[in-house]
């Protein structure tokens, strides 16, 4: 049983079931294609945090003599990635080209995504196969489930100034304290608004009745 298309949400270009086959083909090619170049990336990423160079008899890191002073203006200016997810394809590389190297199909990697999900996993040179065969039909919530033992996650994102993402860090620490509980970020948001959103309905009632 098929749903039909919502046309008032976006355009939709009608095609034949032979082209909607073929299309599907292609998105598989694009995205084992691009799952090669990011693990590539990943690759270079690691090697260029590492590498250094001798200017003079002095160790300096290369990247210093690309004209940068830390590897991670190198990352952003160059490569277009923010600290955070620059870490997070090095320790793939880390995981999957170093630590289990020549335990698995190094040619074809998952997405970059599910790689970084999957390098969070207890991982062995014995079952990282039967982990990337499973993770390759999963979604990334369900695998990030899967690993972390925990219920299935949903994400949302949020552009904010720098003020304001200090803001919020101070206000989620001041909730942690107060909760006086370690939960993950998320989970302290979600507690922090909750009870809000509570106290936010009992003014009201209380206004209503003054």
């Amino acid at each position: 049983m098929y749903m039909k298309a919502k046309k008032e949400n976006k355009p939709s270009n009608q095609i034949t079931q032979a082209k909607a086959d073929a299309l599907l083909e292609r998105i598989k090619s694009v995205v084992a294609e691009s799952s090669k170049s990011n693990f590539d990336l990943c690759q270079v990423l690691y090697e260029s945090n590492r590498a250094v160079v001798s200017v003079g008899g002095t160790i300096v890191f290369a990247y210093e003599t690309w004209g940068y002073k830390t590897w991670f203006d190198f990352v952003e200016a160059e490569v277009g990635l923010h600290e955070q997810s620059a870490n997070a394809y090095v320790r793939v590389y880390e995981v999957f080209g170093v630590e289990l190297a020549g335990a698995w199909d190094t040619g074809k990697p998952l997405p970059i995504t599910k790689m970084r999900i999957l390098a969070a996993a207890d991982l062995t040179k014995s079952n990282v196969k039967a982990w990337m065969k499973k993770a390759e039909k999963m979604t990334c919530c369900k695998l990030v489930s899967e690993i972390y033992g925990t219920a299935e996650l949903a994400h949302f994102h949020a552009s904010v100034s720098k003020r304001g993402l200090s803001d919020i860090n101070r206000a989620l620490q001041a909730a942690r304290d107060s909760f006086g509980e370690d939960l993950p970020k998320g989970d302290l948001l979600v507690k922090a608004l909750n009870e809000w959103a509570d106290i936010r309905r009992k003014t009201r009632r209380l206004r209503s009745v003054a």
